[in-house]
């Protein structure tokens, strides 16, 4: 019988094999369909999709947009290319589409109906207007700016000269168009149509209609520039038929079904306030996880439920459901509003008997409002408990009041259509001047910036008719407005622009003497209002000590004292005469009622504000300003003039907006301290009030426009527009020529600076757009957050220490009061918060009484900075001292973070100096010249050490390299200790050269300042006391400056010193130094944390008299291995689309420029005259330093050794305790636990949330407590042993759990996060995992990333966490949840190779009631099990009670055969095998590891470190090819996964061979995961003698595992099987299954290990098309059998798989057995190893 099958296979890319688990998938199910189809029709579209949409329309369109493409192609034989969610030139493009005759960009609208289109004014829908996209313009504008940027960037990337771009408006619901408001000449390249017109649009334009018919069938790009398209514009990576998915990612249906059993699993009869809590942590999670990758931002918690509500309202069933989830929210937020004394309970709105009677109705809500945004049904069991919903229960809760807050829907000329955050309800407002006597002013400009989903705030509102008019709008209040930048934007002519607010953010600030009074003028106000009564020799000393910088650059002239004495005598006539004796004022001489330059937030109006100085009782303001006032002023009495008239405006709006104090009792007053008569009592102003209110929110929308590219607006700015109306000599000479030369430098810069410059602009504004508004990462997270989130949710988030009590003022007579101390409240947990010593706060105080919780935006706060944290108090150091211990007189007290807008401020104009950049600097950071190298310089030192050569090799390539050089610093290695110092001390041989130390954190600084005292060496820091040890306070600037008597002696200082280092941070905002100070070298630690925006300012910063670079030469040093900087935003927002950017490696700007240099400058991984990696590591024991060194460094890192390191491990211990043997023998150990059965709650878990794990907090406060019993007396509690978690909620957990020992020690060990531990390290590490749920993945593997040079994938947060290790690292962790991840499997399985894996009950490993084997041996055999039969899928824990060894198992010739011929000849005949020690160069397990433990792809070489060393004793290189790891797998795993096959065919051999006899001899067996076809293998050898011809369908990604199959077959079987390659189960495609059916046939489907290989989503797929074939197929039998390791039966992926399939299939048998192998000694030098299975056989 003739086997050979001549069927066409198309390989391509497999999304279900295990290559595509690293890839990001965005690929709706339409789009795989599709791209399913068109293969078969070589490949006449490609589809391209950037990332996934934000709206659920825009997805549905994309797929629309595709299908009508699919049709196209089929009826034309056309071809295209189709990019989806594409950014050029700074606009987003819904699509943009390419055939040989055209290119159109293509704009998705979620509109219909009656549709009047036209290009003057905006575009209608049935009378509402229709916003243009993310510039709120009309539609039309929207389509020629993405004309315009889209045809400039397809010429630039493209290399079209004359390329014309069309664009096509689709709107995806049905509508009739009206576009007679088009001419004829926008109509050749504009069209507007719905969908069911799109296809003949389409085909029209795209052939080439699109300038008309003159020019119809003009080929604008030929077949090869077809093809190169996406190569060109970058985006190949982004094939939607290559996508695979994240390995971090979460599979959506197995989120929501887990949101579904948290809901289930809550016991009826717990405290109703508990179950309600309960829900609100689900809702929670439901709502944040489903939008992690949007880019949306969201302020507050109720911005996001209606996003969710609005996207979904297509597919919502029950109308009702907007109001019924809106009611439950309300409820939660009463909820944890209600108030929290005892005696105030009777307040509470809401009572037990209230929410018994809700939550019911409550639960339903939830369960719908997942089953929408998840799409998934409710399952029936929580389904069948709903109740009905009636009309009460979902009523409005709230009801207007001062000020309402509302989301935008729609609008047209007069009215907005809105929804009220407060109740849920739809509401229409009111915002023209006319027939409004409330409003303040006419707001008609607001229809400009409207955009769908932004907030409105009203101010005063009031309804009539059902129409709300309100006095003020205010627009995206959340997003707060400096009021002194906002008033800086004024001209004389009392006009302003946004765009001013944007230049000025931009332009670098030049200090200058006038600036230097006035700052010295403020110091003397401060002194007059306190009667500091001092000389002017001491005011300046002050002064010089907190201006040093300043003044270094901008020395004072010889009049400047005269004109301080004077500012000073104005001052004093004012406060002390005009002010105290004004008859309307009751201002105290004595300034006890006084506050200086307290802070205020007012979300009211979408401002904050600093001011000079009040009066406690709000009745008084006095701003003061030394400058020049109205030109209109007279030589003795100013004018107000109109930017400080503005700025105190809205300081009176805050006062009575914000706190309702009326104007006729509050007095403000301007204080011109240059004019003799200089107090200005301030009168109201309506309209420059409207002005300046209207300016804030064109400002506030410019900013989100910003954050969508708008910064490209630069290039088409005038000075003329920034300033209208401006004009005079001062505009003439000054003003415009700094606009213009500010917009020149930005039009002359070439298309790579631009593209840069724009894109990390952006990439800044979103950081501090997040930052103020809050992030979808983290918790209450964005200052927003301080009104948004409730008291509870600020608590939990770590954000807020309240009810503090101010401890007595320590105040020295005549000295301000800088720092104040907190006392904590009993019982609060100081561990739970998010604060740290120098994070920078504000506080204020509260009457709980009468306030309730505390709340910021009702008080004047304080600014400071956290000094140190103790266990009973906080101490906290004051921005700007007191003087007067009334201002203090609150009874309680509040804490929270605060918001540094100048941090923002330093990275716009570091961003402006690199654009001012000399251009090879600009070339070099560019990567547009190479670094030059001068290989003649030799060294003048020596700096080996104990034989190590390293550092002589290292610092000479430094000192070679005359631009810059990459120094990798892996953990341990000693980069600061010997890397950084050593390059120093060569540089300072050089006479008179200068070096800059700079690092991202304090404490790193810190760190070089104990070096450069250990080599005593001099410098000097920049920095404040507070972020500075006190051992190096003494060289801070502001302390050498105190001995200085003026500017000059201050730069004499600086210009003698040699070293100087400190914080980016604090050179960025004293980067004036750079002007006066040049640096030969700056070396940059910790360079990886640093984004590139915080760092190219300073290397572009250029010397003020010279016009050369600051900074020579500089050499950055990291690891992109460990942790990455902090920053808000995804990769969704922070991705790299522009070509050319792509093409210098800037992928992604969250990435810093040390990573991208590496890219550029690190071939394979070899130094070279740019790079070096420090490979010695001086840190981990050699035991704990295998897997990250495997895992991460590619077996490069190598023992220094220190004696530690080669200590040796006891391999038994005569401790009877467990726990004790265990930290004993093994230096590494993973352990895990049972999972406490969900019966209920867990008692000791009700009161926690998910972000900690009692159980593990137990577990790990026993080990600390053994380790400390082990060695008492040597116990150091900062060196001894040290905890890491992933949340701080753990933190406090353990220590409470620790503390239960009573060992006063113990309370003081370092437990805190993986980031807050980077440079540390501890003998004894533990590190707790915690996460409970699914959905904690997404949190936990955030940082990891495919490492470009080895394939591998990188997780930076385990690198860090494990390599803190010494001595010992034991991790703790739930194995269920972890080996979803495929690094947290090779972990697990190395521990387990290396018996130091192990699962014992919580209570047992407390109590060390359990028995540790010795090291490096089985344990015993009771914990392995037999085979085991079941009639339904359970677990197999306990079924296995035998050990099958696999000499036993696999005792046949034919196979023993085959694998000496095909595996074990070629093992032993590599050059690199020493038999039996090392194989192809390594030994056993590290080809364990090499393989990931049977999880490799096998389709990618990589280039390691083997453990054979050469002739002079170094570690050999090897490139393994996957070849070579093929051969490896097959030598460690292929016997026992042969057995394991031939236990579970033979265990059901009669009951196959009965379906065999009716096959006529002919058997289809389909085998995912083929490998190298093991299975195939044994199905042969049991089934064999039954089979005529097996014909195997072999689907695997990898071509070096199909070729050892076919070997091994082909040896083995000859013809009797025909092998079948496949990359991708869809590969057999409908006329394959149609030719493999056309008789009745028995299907095998094999799946071996696929299951810890793939995702969910690819495994729903698999499920999806296998059930197709079933239904498609119904006469054919189906087996199927599926073989994996016993743990993996809960993977997600797996549960996913069954579940689809479960309809379809009957389970007929579960097994689970474990095979042993203990290969022959005399062959090879490995314990027995054991390989634990189940398996299972379906029939469908």
């Amino acid at each position: 019988m003739d086997c050979q099958c001549q069927r066409q296979r198309f390989l391509h890319f497999c999304p279900f094999s295990p290559v595509c688990a690293g890839k990001n998938l965005v690929v709706s199910k339409i789009v795989c369909n599709f791209v399913s189809k068109i293969k078969k029709r070589q490949m006449g579209v490609r589809i391209y999709k950037i990332s996934e949409y934000e709206h659920a329309a825009e997805i549905r369109q994309f797929d629309a947009l595709c299908r009508i493409l699919g049709e196209l192609e089929a009826q034309t034989g056309g071809e295209y290319v189709l990019v989806g969610n594409y950014n050029i030139e700074g606009v987003e493009l819904d699509a943009l589409l390419f055939t040989p005759q055209a290119a159109l960009v293509i704009e998705f609208k979620n509109w219909g109906g009656s549709i009047v289109a036209g290009e003057n004014g905006p575009w209608t829908s049935d009378g509402r207007t229709i916003a243009g996209g993310a510039y709120g313009k009309s539609p039309f504008a929207q389509a020629r700016l993405n004309r315009s940027r889209t045809a400039a960037g397809l010429r630039k990337y493209l290399g079209c000269e004359r390329l014309e771009v069309g664009v096509v408006v689709v709107f995806s619901r049905d509508a009739e168009i009206d576009t007679t408001g088009l001419s004829e000449s926008v109509g050749k390249w504009l069209s507007v149509c719905d969908n069911r017109h799109l296809g003949a649009v389409l085909g029209s334009r795209c052939q080439g209609a699109t300038l008309g018919n003159r020019c119809q069938g003009t080929e604008l790009f030929t077949a090869e520039q077809m093809l190169t398209i996406p190569r060109r514009l970058r985006i190949e990576a982004y094939d939607v038929q290559t996508a695979g998915e994240s390995q971090a990612g979460l599979h959506v249906e197995s989120v929501a079904t887990d949101l579904f059993e948290q809901v289930d699993q809550i016991p009826a009869d717990i405290d109703i306030r508990l179950r309600y809590r309960l829900l609100s942590e689900v809702f929670h999670q439901a709502v944040e996880g489903k939008l992690q990758q949007s880019k949306t931002k969201f302020a507050g918690f109720f911005a996001k439920v209606d996003y969710l509500l609005t996207e979904n309202r297509d597919q919502m069933r029950d109308a009702s459901l907007s109001a019924s989830v809106n009611a439950f929210r309300i409820r939660l937020r009463r909820l944890q509003n209600a108030p929290r004394r005892a005696q105030d309970e009777t307040e509470a709105v809401l009572t037990d008997e209230e929410l018994r009677q809700s939550v019911a109705h409550d639960t339903a809500a939830l369960c719908k409002f997942i089953a929408l945004v998840y799409d998934i049904p409710v399952p029936a069991s929580l389904d069948h408990r709903f109740p009905y919903v009636v009309a009460s229960y979902y009523r409005p809760l709230y009801r207007k009041g001062s000020e309402m807050r509302v989301i935008i829907d729609t609008w047209d000329d007069t009215l907005i259509t809105a929804t009220d955050c407060e109740t849920g309800e739809a509401c229409r407002i009111y915002y023209r001047k006319a027939d409004n006597p409330y409003a303040l002013g006419d707001r008609a400009n607001l229809a400009d910036i409207l955009l769908k989903g932004e907030q409105l705030n009203l101010i005063l509102p009031r309804e009539e008719a059902g129409i709300i008019y309100p006095a003020i709008i205010i627009y995206n209040p959340d997003y707060l407005i400096d009021v002194t930048s906002l008033a800086g934007c004024f001209s004389e002519q009392e006009t302003a622009t946004p765009y001013a607010y944007m230049l000025r953010k931009l332009a670098p600030v030049f200090s200058n003497e006038a600036i230097m009074l006035g700052n010295f003028a403020g110091q003397l106000l401060d002194e007059e209002v306190y009667h500091v009564d001092r000389p002017y020799e001491k005011s300046m000393a002050d002064f010089c000590a907190r201006n040093a910088v300043s003044l270094a650059v901008t020395p004072l002239s010889d009049h400047f004292r005269a004109d301080a004495e004077l500012q000073r005598q104005h001052i004093r006539r004012a406060v002390q005469g005009a002010l105290a004796e004004a008859s309307s004022v009751a201002f105290r001489r004595d300034g006890k009622n006084t506050i200086l330059e307290p802070s205020f937030f007012s979300p009211t109006l979408g401002l904050q504000a600093r001011m000079d100085f009040i009066q406690k009782d709000l009745t008084l303001m006095v701003e003061q300003k030394s400058g020049k006032a109205s030109y209109k002023s007279s030589p003795e009495t100013p004018r107000i003039r109109p930017d400080h008239y503005v700025q105190a405006l809205l300081y009176r709006a805050i006062f009575r907006y914000n706190y309702g104090v009326a104007y006729k009792d509050f007095h403000s007053y301007m204080l011109y301290s240059k004019y003799a008569n200089s107090l200005l009592d301030i009168a109201s102003a309506p309209d420059l009030l409207f002005k300046a209110l209207r300016l804030r929110n064109q400002v506030a929308w410019l900013e989100l426009l910003l954050t969508r590219g708008g910064f490209r607006i630069l290039e088409s700015l005038t000075p003329e527009l920034v300033c209208p109306g401006e004009s005079g000599t001062l505009w003439e000479r000054y003003k415009r020529p700094q606009l213009q030369a500010l917009l020149d430098r930005v039009r002359t810069a070439t298309p790579l600076e631009k593209d840069y410059y724009y894109r990390f602009l952006t990439f800044v504004e979103n950081e501090q757009m997040l930052s103020k508004v809050g992030n979808r990462t983290k918790e209450e997270s964005g200052f927003a957050s301080v009104w948004n989130s409730t008291l509870d949710e600020r608590r939990n988030a770590g954000n807020i220490y309240c009810d503090l009590r101010m401890m007595p003022l320590r105040q020295v007579k005549g000295m301000p009061i800088e720092r104040v101390e907190f006392a904590f409240a009993d019982g609060q947990d100081k561990d739970v918060s998010n604060f740290r010593k120098g994070d920078i706060v504000f506080f204020y105080a509260y009457n709980p009484t009468l306030e309730g919780e505390p709340n910021a935006t009702r008080h004047y706060v304080f600014r400071g900075s956290i000094v140190d944290i103790h266990e009973t108090r906080v101490e906290v150091s004051l921005r700007n001292p007191q003087t007067q211990r009334e201002v203090f007189d609150g009874e309680v007290w509040a804490i929270e973070h605060d918001f540094m807008e100048s941090s923002y401020r330093a990275l716009y104009q570091g961003l402006q100096l690199f654009l001012e950049a000399r251009q090879e600097r600009k070339d070099l950071l560019l990567l547009q010249r190479k670094p030059r190298v001068d290989t003649t310089l030799t060294l003048q030192g020596d700096y080996a050490s104990q034989g190590n050569t390293e550092f002589n090799d290292l610092v000479l390539r430094v000192k070679q390299a005359r631009d810059l050089f990459l120094i990798i610093g892996p953990p341990g290695t000693g980069k600061t200790s010997f890397g950084m110092v050593n390059v120093l001390k060569e540089q300072l041989m050089e006479e008179g050269t200068s070096v800059l130390l700079l690092s991202f954190t304090n404490r790193a600084v810190d760190e070089m300042c104990s070096k450069l005292v250990g080599e005593g060496i001099d410098f000097v820091r920049l920095g404040s006391e507070l972020g500075c040890h006190e051992a190096y306070r003494s060289h801070l600037l502001g302390k050498r400056s105190e001995a200085c008597r003026d500017g000059r002696e201050i730069r004499q200082m600086i210009e003698r010193c040699r070293v100087f280092c400190g914080t980016t941070t604090a050179f960025n905002s004293q980067i004036a130094l750079l002007s006066i100070k040049h640096f030969d070298l700056a070396i940059v630690d910790e360079a990886s944390q640093i984004l590139e925006p915080q760092i190219v300012g300073l290397l572009s910063a250029k010397n003020a008299r010279t016009g050369e670079h600051a900074i020579a030469k500089f050499v950055l040093i990291g690891d992109e291995k460990q942790l990455p900087a902090v920053v808000q935003q995804q990769e969704s927002e922070s991705m790299v689309q522009e070509p050319n950017l792509r093409a210098i490696h800037l992928t992604d700007c969250r990435l810093s420029l040390f990573e991208r240099l590496i890219k550029a400058y690190r071939s394979e991984g070899v130094n070279n005259e740019y790079s070096y990696m420090l490979t010695r590591q001086g840190r981990m024991h050699r035991e704990i330093a295998i897997f990250p060194n495997y895992a991460f460094y590619q077996n490069k890192l190598i023992p220094v050794p220190l004696p530690y390191q080669e200590e040796p491990t006891p391999l038994t211990s005569e401790s009877h305790d467990g726990l004790e043997a265990l930290l004993t023998t093994r230096r590494i150990a993973f352990v895990t636990y049972p999972e406490p059965r969900q019966t209920g709650l867990d008692p000791c878990q009700q009161e926690t949330s998910d972000k900690v794990n009692l159980i593990e907090a137990r577990m790990i406060a026993a080990t600390v407590h053994r380790i400390y019993l082990m060695d008492p007396e040597g116990f150091d509690k900062d060196r001894t042993v040290g905890i890491i978690v992933p949340y701080r909620n753990q933190i406090s957990t353990i220590r409470n759990e620790i503390d239960s020992y009573h060992i006063e020690p113990l309370h003081d060990i370092m437990i805190d996060t993986v980031e807050r531990y980077q440079g540390s390290q501890c003998e004894n590490i533990i590190y707790g995992f915690t996460i409970r749920k699914y959905y904690q993945l997404a949190f936990l593997t955030g940082n990891q990333y495919v490492d470009r040079a080895s394939g591998e994938i990188i997780d930076r947060k385990l690198n860090v966490a494990m390599t803190r290790a010494m001595k010992h690292l034991i991790m703790i962790g739930n194995a269920r949840l972890l080996r979803e991840n495929v690094i947290f499997f090779k972990l697990m399985e190395f521990a387990r190779n290396r018996q130091s894996y192990f699962d014992i009950a919580p209570s047992d490993y407390v109590s060390g009631n359990f028995v540790v084997g010795e090291a490096g041996s089985l344990d015993s055999a009771d914990s392995l099990g037999s085979v085991g039969s079941l009639d339904s899928l359970g677990s197999c824990d306990g079924q296995r009670n035998a050990v099958f060894p696999v000499g036993e198992l696999s005792s046949d010739e034919t196979f023993d055969r085959t694998f000496r011929t095909v595996v074990e000849e070629p093992v032993k005949g590599d050059a690199m095998t020493r038999w039996p020690q090392y194989v192809l160069g390594n030994e056993f397990a590290t080809n364990q590891a090499l393989i990931d433990y049977g999880r490799s792809h096998f389709v990618q070489s990589k280039i390691i470190q083997t453990d054979l060393k050469d002739t002079s004793g170094r570690n050999r290189m090897r490139t393994f090819t996957p070849a070579d790891q093929v051969l490896v797998y097959c030598h460690n795993m292929m016997p026992a996964h042969y057995a394991c096959a031939k236990l579970m065919y033979g265990s059901v051999r009669e009951w196959v061979e009965e379906r065999l006899s009716s096959t006529s001899l002919r058997t289809i067996s389909v085998h995912l995961g083929c490998g190298p076809a093991t299975n195939a293998l044994a199905f042969m050898q049991v089934f064999g003698d039954k089979i005529g011809c097996l014909e195997y369908e072999a689907v695997d990604i990898s071509e070096s595992m199909h070729q050892m199959g076919e070997r091994m077959l082909h040896a083995a079987y000859a013809d009797r099987v025909v092998y079948h390659k496949l990359s991708h189960f869809e590969e057999l495609n409908d006329d394959d299954w149609n030719a493999l059916s056309s008789v009745p046939t028995v299907i095998f489907f094999h799946f071996s290990y696929i299951f810890a290989k793939i995702g969910p989503q690819s495994a729903e797929k698999l499920a999806t098309r296998i059930a197709s074939v079933m239904a498609a197929h119904p006469l054919n039998r189906y087996v199927f059998f599926i073989q994996q390791a016993d743990a993996d039966r809960s993977l997600k992926s797996y549960r996913v798989f069954r579940k689809a399939l479960s309809a379809r299939v009957h389970f007929l048998k579960v097994g689970c057995a474990s095979a042993v192998w203990n290969a022959d000694a005399s062959q090879m030098q490995v314990d027995a190893l054991v390989f634990p299975f189940s398996y299972e056989i379906w029939e469908g």
